[in-house]
């Protein structure tokens, strides 16, 4: 998902927290081991923004699972933390299955800092006609795909549990 990134401020004017608003689930092709964002689909995500007169400039967040596998950054996501860059930061949160959270931001200018194990709060809305959209959003946009190395797997991807690797074991069968 990208998502739109606001900042809080006290009373007085100094920084309290970053709040992402809206997230934008966009097609992709999800295997167990990578996510693939359709080129296509975000660039008329953003085109259909300018269109609109929305600000282009907040979308700062990028979130992601990692499905079955425990929350860490792999080789993929830094490429792609690196390859949303902008003028100012990233704010990049990776979940699982299990719920667990790992956030961190990325700061490019005037040098790149990475902040991480950042703290997050979520409010999950109790909607029902949200609930269903999401579910709507997931259905048409996501295409799951299964990963099947080319070779044998001799190392274990980082974070990988037993379970894990029983699934890639009846994946590649």
């Amino acid at each position: 998902w990208l998502g739109s990134v606001s900042e809080l401020k006290h009373p007085d004017g100094s920084f309290e927290a970053f709040l992402i608003e809206d997230i934008h689930l966009l097609k992709q092709t999800c295997s167990s081991a990578n996510t693939v964002l359709d080129d296509q689909s975000v660039g008329q995500f953003l085109t259909e923004m300018v269109i609109k007169n929305q600000d282009t400039s907040k979308i700062k967040a990028w979130l992601h699972s990692h499905a079955a596998m425990q929350c860490f950054w792999s080789n993929i996501d830094e490429e792609c933390i690196t390859n949303l860059a902008n003028s100012s930061y990233v704010m990049s949160i990776v979940t699982n299955k299990d719920g667990s959270i790992l956030a961190r931001i990325d700061i490019f200018k005037p040098f790149h800092v990475t902040v991480n194990e950042v703290v997050v709060d979520i409010y999950y809305p109790s909607d029902e006609t949200l609930k269903k959209h999401c579910k709507k959003e997931f259905k048409d946009k996501v295409t799951e795909s299964v990963f099947i190395p080319a070779g044998p797997v001799t190392q274990p991807f980082p974070g990988m549990t037993e379970i894990d690797r029983k699934v890639e074991d009846l994946e590649e069968m």
